[in-house]
């Protein structure tokens, strides 16, 4: 969180110390597991019990001999000091592996002692594992930042914009003091909700990009509303250029843009000439399809080898 989040929304600070640790018998079998796993950090939690309710005590061990371990709490009402809510930040950035069995214990633990704050497994969350594995680290982030006062933070992980949240701090202008995501972005809770993505941080960023979006939406809103998530940047430029065109955008065209992925720098030129190829062959399916032509068949970039493949049959 930024000084000024802490400042508006004030909580007692945790002092660790109060809360004990595992015992030295555990401590020594996550020394063993860590070392075996040979990553730079690995991570073991432990939702504990004590006369205030409940604790979350994690450890995190460095493979490496200067690596130290760390420990870091959770507990209700309480907040971390920027120092150590700074550290905790960063080893989450880290944190990809753990104990499977004793993470999914955790979990549970979690989601049936609040069910509130509506936790989640977060395996299907963009850069995770499988889908039969849950992100220790998200739902670490997720169970501290909605367990303490913490503005629109707190109030987007319990709607499930975790992405959002986690990349609030490259959010520009927005509204610090609401206390609802309408009033902080002024954009639908809904819409908020489908740019849960890297690139709808994006957009979110300025106050520009959000405002766009905002006109996007009221012109398309009956297409974007059937979207799960805006992941692909050519998802918003196609919508801009329908805009622009005076184009009702296809939804299957959207869904379809979903498969361009996030391009890195050196490859957008790459990644927009690919754009471009799909979007001048849809045009010439739709003239097929106009004169009852069912060849070729719809394109599909989820093999974008194959699509191309597929364009020479309409050079």
């Amino acid at each position: 969180m930024t000084e000024i989040e802490r400042k508006l929304f004030p909580a007692p600070i945790l002092n660790k110390r109060r809360y004990p640790q595992v015992s030295q018998r555990k401590k020594e079998m996550m020394a063993i597991f860590g070392e075996g796993l040979q990553s730079d950090y690995v991570g073991f939690t432990f939702f504990r019990k004590n006369r205030e309710g409940w604790f979350a005590d994690i450890y995190i061990y460095g493979y490496h001999p200067y690596q130290p371990t760390v420990r870091f709490v959770i507990a209700p009402g309480y907040r971390m000091s920027d120092g150590e809510e700074r550290k905790f930040d960063e080893y989450m950035q880290y944190l990809t592996r753990y104990d499977q069995m004793m993470g999914y214990l955790f979990y549970r633990q979690v989601r049936e002692t609040l069910p509130e704050i509506h936790i989640k497994k977060y395996s299907d969350f963009p850069g995770g594992y499988t889908r039969n594995n849950l992100r220790l680290d998200n739902i670490l982030l997720h169970l501290y930042y909605t367990t303490h006062p913490c503005g629109i933070r707190e109030q987007l992980y319990k709607m499930g914009c975790e992405c959002i949240a986690g990349m609030l701090s490259e959010v520009e202008e927005y509204n610090l003091i609401a206390t609802n995501v309408k009033d902080a972005f002024g954009l639908p809770a809904n819409l908020v909700r489908i740019l849960n993505s890297y690139v709808g941080v994006r957009i979110l960023q300025s106050k520009e990009t959000r405002q766009r979006m905002a006109v996007l939406y009221q012109a398309f809103h009956g297409t974007i509303n059937q979207l799960d998530v805006l992941s692909s940047r050519y998802q918003y430029r196609y919508l801009n250029e329908c805009y622009e065109q005076q184009q009702s955008p296809a939804i299957e065209v959207l869904r379809e843009l979903s498969n361009i992925l996030e391009p890195w720098e050196d490859e957008v030129e790459q990644t927009d000439w690919l754009y471009e190829q799909y979007m001048e062959y849809i045009k010439k399916y739709r003239i097929f399809r106009k004169y009852h032509c069912f060849y070729p068949r719809y394109p599909d970039l989820s093999d974008q080898r194959e699509f191309l493949e597929l364009c020479e049959t309409l050079q």
